[in-house]
């Protein structure tokens, strides 16, 4: 008698998880170097113009969602079959950076050591060695991106993304994050670029904001805040002034009530008119905020307000 009813709670402890499995959580670990870093929600866009392969470095992404009861698609979970996935084919990728294996002599040992590095050719690749490897033994092989998993096209079916043909893991990432229907625009771009960050191209601006955000220390992470309110306040992307935001940035880093203003919102910084993954929108009433924000109006020398979104 006791086995049965043992047996009996058995049955239905499975039977219950298996009907909430379509309710868990799609954790897609892009990151090929680094720990993960969690982006975005649900996305509102479902096309997505692909843009010309540029010479970059790299960033891994992991994109955490869930699997909510509306979408944009007016599709059911369950209704997306193994065969509708199995005829998305993807080739290739739109991420900034290329994905290199390197195996070089490592001093410590005198062995050969394998490394994954991200850079904009092999050359570039050789010089992310560190002084423990002898440079002139390395043997540079390109790599692929890893190809979207099925649940990850199963998650963008349901979303109704357009999924292109050039298209890796970490791309399908950033289509999935995506808030808004606009490609992270050319300035955005151009400053990751420089310092050699990798990201896909079909992210969009809040996607690439937490791309380079994620990436920079401190110091350089609250000028480029501040790059962040100027575009919040004057709707334009402005690196001129770079070096005076670096500038003023090191004053606010021995502001102590800044600093700790701050490092509750560097984690998951998207910018100023975002939300972050949590929801949440940068309050106005911050110290962080009003900071930067009276820099910017003193600077540009004009009275602007700015509207809540």
């Amino acid at each position: 008698m006791l086995f049965s009813i043992l047996l009996t709670i058995i049955i239905i402890t499975v039977i219950y998880k298996l009907s909430q499995k379509k309710d868990s959580k799609i954790q897609s670990h892009m990151y090929d170097n680094g720990d993960p870093v969690t982006i975005g929600s649900t996305p509102k866009v479902n096309t997505v113009n692909e843009k010309e392969l540029h010479p970059i470095p790299s960033v891994s992404i992991s994109v955490t969602t869930e699997i909510s009861s509306s979408n944009d698609s007016g599709r059911a979970w369950d209704d997306i079959t193994q065969e509708e996935i199995d005829s998305v084919k993807c080739s290739g990728d739109n991420m900034s950076m290329r994905k290199y294996e390197i195996r070089a002599r490592y001093i410590p040992t005198n062995r050969m050591r394998g490394i994954t590095v991200y850079a904009f050719n092999e050359d570039e690749a050789i010089s992310q060695l560190s002084d423990d490897f002898i440079k002139e033994s390395a043997i540079v092989t390109a790599s692929e991106y890893p190809e979207p998993s099925d649940r990850q096209i199963q998650y963008a079916i349901y979303l109704g993304i357009h999924i292109p043909e050039k298209c890796s893991s970490p791309d399908i990432s950033a289509l999935i994050s995506r808030k808004v229907d606009e490609s992270a625009p050319s300035e955005l771009v151009e400053f990751a670029l420089s310092h050699k960050y990798n990201f896909s191209y079909y992210g969009d601006e809040p996607y690439l904001i937490h791309i380079i955000s994620s990436r920079l220390a401190t110091h350089e992470w609250i000028a480029f805040a501040i790059a962040c309110m100027n575009k919040y306040i004057t709707k334009t992307w402005d690196f001129s002034l770079w070096k005076d935001y670096l500038d003023y940035s090191s004053e606010l880093m021995n502001n102590t009530s800044f600093m700790n203003s701050s490092k509750r919102i560097h984690k998951e910084f998207v910018g100023f008119q975002y939300e972050n993954q949590n929801g949440n929108r940068i309050s106005h009433d911050t110290i962080f905020y009003k900071t930067l924000h009276k820099y910017i109006i003193d600077i540009k020398d004009f009275n602007h307000t700015v509207m809540s979104e």
